[in-house]
């Protein structure tokens, strides 16, 4: 096996998936689009699937090279093992590129875009403190804290990768992956198309 990301890439894709609303905001262009005949939803769809075919794209040319690579020297995996790396990434990068889609989505400015991923990255935590809070004075049994917060990893998606490298991920993870890549983009989608194109400084 091997390494299945560079260490910046997961952040690189999450501030893509920003970028590409967030940016608009400053000049204003989000108000030129909105006044071209064109929809919401056309401007949101043409933004979020330009986005993902890039990220799909450019691990398309990585599969290719590392496939490329077994054809001319021995290599420590396999071609199943490289279809799964490949597979894993895609699903991964494209889950974090629509997380930081719909943060740009309902935040105004780079800020508030920053704060809310930064928030996202750390709710499982905040989420099984809240439980380990509540849940003792609730008479909930240790065991079923403890479940609880061993469901709640799934939701950070920085677990997946620590998964990977301990040779713990398997297609059930790949499709939660992907699920959560559509989950999300769907829901970034319909806020764009509902909330004001005009916000220029607004936290929210």
């Amino acid at each position: 096996g091997f390494n299945p990301l560079f260490p910046l890439a997961p952040v690189a894709v999450g501030l893509w998936g920003v970028l590409l609303i967030a940016r608009e905001r400053t000049p204003n262009t989000l108000e030129f689009l909105a006044a071209a005949p064109v929809s919401r939803r056309e401007i949101a769809v043409t933004k979020f699937f330009f986005g993902a075919m890039s990220i799909i794209g450019m691990m398309t040319v990585n599969l290719l090279f590392v496939l490329g690579i077994m054809l001319v020297a021995p290599v420590g995996y396999t071609w199943t093992e490289a279809l799964f790396w490949f597979a894993f990434c895609v699903s991964y990068l494209l889950s974090l590129y629509s997380l930081g889609f719909l943060i740009a989505a309902v935040t105004g400015n780079w800020v508030a875009s920053l704060g809310a991923g930064l928030l996202c990255s750390q709710l499982h935590w905040l989420l099984a403190d809240a439980i380990g809070f509540f849940g003792v004075p609730m008479g909930l049994p240790d065991s079923a804290l403890e479940r609880i917060r061993n469901g709640l990893e799934y939701i950070d998606l920085f677990f997946y990768l620590s998964y990977y490298a301990i040779g713990q991920v398997h297609m059930g993870h790949v499709a939660a992956l992907f699920t959560a890549f559509l989950v999300l983009g769907v829901l970034a989608l319909r806020l764009f198309e509902k909330s004001p194109l005009e916000k220029n400084g607004q936290a929210f």
